[in-house]
């Protein structure tokens, strides 16, 4: 009881001990209070406390287990007060809680009557000041709890484009379909960049049409140039989606070169396998603290069968360019790709993806913005030339005043979904 009174203190709530010689399941009464304006809020958390001495019942680092007496259930499961259980060990000073009626409400656990405690998850401490607050106070009950006074740095995934191709031009071709250019390119064995597109009977691109080997598709007498900016500060809704357009086109080919391609059904951009090899492909990269490497490319094995790749997983990302005021960015959406040769996309594409996406927390995908933004922003080197037609600079961060609890937002998912994520952790080992 000095334990959960010592923990109350530091968090500025106050506790109330019941009147032990009479055993009712409820051992005392946490009174909640707004501490930046010391408010008392007249909500409060009933308490049943249990102490231990020694090893919890199957403790392991991470957890234990704690059985619990069928009439103590049955005792909270009535009334209409929240009722948290705290497990402590005092001579050790570490003490974890649990709210009993959301985790008694499934049959099958008030049934088995046994709870299982996550060290990390359940910590009775001063971190659970939120979680013990917002289970506490009714929504509507008018009362606001500060942010944590702690600083941190939002990173954006907007890049800020830097420079752009200075003009663009325009010229009419008999040519209607990009398949019959493309042909003509292959017959002629002509090489032709990837940054021009058709639109109606117009060839639109970044490169002089004047010059070789593009009269030889258009009409060299009605090229027209304009300056990039018509299009870029244009306020016409069509232009502005094919200066887009143009964009996404410099986009793919900017990329080219370091083995990233574009797959146009799910507009991902993913980096291809090593030349000629279906091996692990690591990317270097300078993360937000020091140098790292990620995986880019892996192979993953059938679990029954372990001389079978079961499929192949691809860093990819998903990239939409924007204007705010006069300005263009980049939006990096992080993601993956995942085919069954290195190349194809596999037919569980959807569903692989849709598990890795539910178990990646916020500094996962932090990294892969990081690595993406190094990717699009570095310099040329001796294996990559630069590519003057489409820059970036560094992606936009902010100081923020107040931090948010991460372990708050975890605390507060449904039970159902904290249950949905469980029974995903099997197939989730597999992107790790």
């Amino acid at each position: 009881m000095a334990f959960i009174h010592s923990v109350c203190s530091k968090i500025g709530f106050a506790f109330h001990p019941t009147n032990q010689s009479i055993e009712a399941g409820i051992d005392g009464f946490i009174e909640i209070r707004d501490t930046e304006t010391e408010r008392a809020t007249n909500c409060i958390l009933q308490v049943q406390s249990k102490a231990e001495s020694g090893k919890f019942t199957a403790e392991t680092d991470s957890g234990f287990e704690f059985l619990c007496e069928a009439k103590d259930i049955d005792h909270w499961m009535t009334g209409n007060t929240p009722i948290i259980l705290v497990v402590s060990r005092p001579m050790t000073n570490e003490g974890y809680w649990i709210n009993v009626r959301e985790w008694f409400s499934d049959p099958t656990r008030r049934c088995e009557r046994r709870i299982q405690f996550n060290k990390t998850a359940n910590r009775f401490d001063e971190s659970c000041k939120a979680a013990l607050a917002n289970l506490g106070v009714l929504t509507d009950a008018g009362f606001y709890f500060a942010p944590v006074p702690n600083r941190e740095s939002l990173h954006s995934n907007l890049l800020p484009v830097s420079s752009i191709s200075s003009h663009i031009y325009r010229a009419e071709t008999a040519h209607k379909r990009l398949g019959n250019i493309w042909q003509w390119a292959r017959e002629n064995e002509t090489q032709l960049p990837s940054e021009w597109y058709l639109s109606g009977d117009q060839l639109i691109s970044i490169h002089d049409l004047r010059e070789d080997p593009w009269p030889r598709i258009c009409e060299r007498g009605t090229v027209e140039r304009d300056d990039a900016s018509e299009w870029s500060l244009s306020d016409d809704p069509e232009r502005q989606r094919q200066f887009v357009r143009l964009l996404n086109q410099c986009l793919k080919e900017k990329l080219r070169p370091h083995g990233i391609r574009f797959h146009s059904m799910t507009k991902r951009y993913y980096f291809l396998p090593p030349q000629f090899s279906l091996k692990t492909r690591t990317y270097p990269y300078r993360s937000l603290l020091k140098h790292t490497s990620r995986d880019v490319f892996r192979a993953y094995r059938n679990k029954k069968d372990a001389s079978r790749v079961a499929y192949y997983r691809h860093s990819a990302f998903e990239g939409r360019f924007f204007r705010f005021d006069d300005d263009w960015f980049l939006e990096i959406t992080p993601t993956y790709f995942f085919t069954y040769d290195g190349r194809n996309m596999s037919q569980f594409d959807g569903e692989l993806l849709k598990g890795v996406k539910r178990l990646e927390n916020n500094l996962a995908v932090l990294g892969q913005v990081v690595m993406w933004t190094e990717l699009l922003t570095k310099p040329a080197d001796l294996y990559v030339t630069d590519y003057p037609y489409l820059r970036f600079d560094p992606q936009l961060t902010f100081d923020f005043p107040y931090g948010v609890d991460d372990s708050d937002w975890r605390n507060r998912e449904s039970e159902a979904s904290k249950e949905s994520l469980e029974g995903e952790a099997e197939f989730g080992r597999l992107f790790k």
